[in-house]
């Protein structure tokens, strides 16, 4: 591979610099790597999710003969554990090659930190070449440097929770997909059946009684609620969906890929441990949710109203309680309990 030139270099920044979505700048940090140093392969592994001691691949370059990314990102248990030595090193501190592993030509392993462990990059050098560690650990430091920028942009101060500006575009970039996707009827007789793609879901979350609180214990006590629900929520839902304040006492959540009783168990499940959870010197605090499913062809503030429309009606029916929302021509107008969920 030719050393890059400083044109090459700076369109690798600027592609980099570029990216406002998580994914794609990681995508875009693999590909900066590749080709501004002289390098065999680069490829980024994360935490498999809900397992703090498996790493998978999440982009590698080159790609495959075939094109696109493999189906199989799990990796070998000596890759495995190198990759988590390198995960508890400082940002700054890479993991040199071991002789004692098979891996040749030899992998250099950069950690990804950001206050929490953001993955693992490994840079394999070309054969009879040292990894140029300044050029690498020049991009991953504005890789690094930009994810906080991002995170600062996208996220709210007090609770650190996704804001209601990225929520408009993680909601309509939703409705997107959920328009564009198909499913094919299984042909008659076919046993095998047909991948159904599951649903979207967005939820509107209403602390109950916030004024109460703050009228009662002053705002200090009332940001502490909002803080420690936050927390609450990040450790309710899962690793894949979505959690945002919107401002105030409300909250959202997009949860994805999910059947209607999915939907409805995890929106309980949070419901109830919100109920169950004492806040200091407030003590017991409840919340109300709204949810309706992500349809294409509807607009962002279609659902947004949707949604807004099922909270309310929780309101309404005495708190505490999480409601679906139910359609106009619907047989009641009035707000039901999750336990007897209308689905359009």
């Amino acid at each position: 591979m030719p050393l890059p030139s400083d044109l090459s270099i700076l369109d690798s920044v600027k592609q980099l610099t570029e990216e406002r979505n998580r994914e794609r700048l990681d995508i875009a940090l693999v590909h900066a790597i590749f080709n501004i140093a002289p390098v065999l392969s680069v490829a980024l592994y994360r935490l498999d999710i809900g397992d703090n001691t498996t790493m998978r691949r999440v982009h590698a370059l080159p790609l495959p003969a075939t094109g696109g990314e493999p189906s199989d990102t799990s990796v070998e248990p000596v890759l495995n554990a190198l990759l988590l030595q390198a995960l508890a090193r400082a940002p700054d501190d890479p993991l040199p090659p071991s002789p004692t592993t098979d891996l040749q030509p030899p992998c250099f392993f950069y950690p990804l930190r950001d206050g929490e462990p953001l993955g693992v990059v490994c840079v394999q050098a070309l054969q009879g070449r040292a990894v140029e560690a300044r050029l690498v650990g020049g991009v991953i430091s504005l890789y690094r440097n930009f994810v906080a920028v991002i995170d600062d942009a996208q996220r709210d101060t007090l609770t650190g929770l996704l804001n209601r500006k990225t929520f408009d575009r993680r909601l309509q970039s939703l409705l997107y997909s959920s328009d564009t996707a198909t499913v094919a009827p299984p042909a008659p007789g076919d046993r095998r059946g047909v991948k159904v793609e599951t649903p979207n879901w967005l939820a509107a979350l209403d602390i109950d009684h916030f004024k109460r609180i703050n009228d009662s214990f002053g705002h200090l006590y009332g940001d502490e609620v909002l803080i420690l629900m936050a927390r609450v929520m990040l450790q309710s839902f899962r690793a894949n969906d979505l959690v945002f304040r919107m401002g105030g006492e409300e909250f959202s959540v997009l949860l994805t890929n999910c059947s209607a009783d999915g939907a409805l168990q995890i929106l309980e499940r949070f419901r109830e441990r919100v109920a169950s959870h004492m806040f200091p010197q407030v003590g017991q605090v409840t919340i109300s949710i709204g949810y309706v499913q992500i349809r294409g062809q509807s607009a962002v503030a279609t659902v947004v109203d949707h949604a807004d429309q099922a909270l309310y009606a929780s309101k309404h029916a005495g708190r505490n309680r999480c409601t679906a929302y139910a359609a106009p021509n619907a047989d009641s107008a009035e707000s039901r309990p999750a336990s007897s969920v209308d689905l359009f």
